[in-house]
């Protein structure tokens, strides 16, 4: 295997970075633990999971539906974890490279 890039490394020290920050920041605020943080496991259906987190944050079809464009369902399940206190931390170079990717691939077919 190749060794990451430095933008890579850079971009997962910073993430490191403002989870250490957010931790802090939650003890000395009092808020409280997500009881379902690690209540998961590599043995368990991704599928069982993702529908406990969809039940949890009250996202389902209906409401898929009623947003029009992936942006705005992003936003909305950002908004959603953000309401259950989960830090969520949006990387812009990495949404444009995926953009991208996801361009390319259509101006292919």
């Amino acid at each position: 295997m190749n060794r990451p890039s430095g933008n890579l490394l850079d971009t997962l020290y910073g993430c490191m970075e403002r989870q250490q920050w957010y931790r802090e920041y939650a003890q000395e605020e009092g808020l409280y633990s997500l009881n379902w943080v690690g209540s998961a496991s590599v043995n368990d259906s991704p599928a069982h999971h993702a529908d406990l987190m969809l039940d949890r944050l009250h996202l389902t079809a209906e409401k898929r539906a009623a947003v029009s464009g992936s942006d705005a369902w992003m936003r909305t399940i950002r908004d959603a974890l953000d309401r259950e206190g989960v830090l969520v931390m949006v990387i812009a170079a990495l949404r444009r490279a995926s953009t991208r990717r996801r361009y390319a691939a259509l101006q292919r077919q």
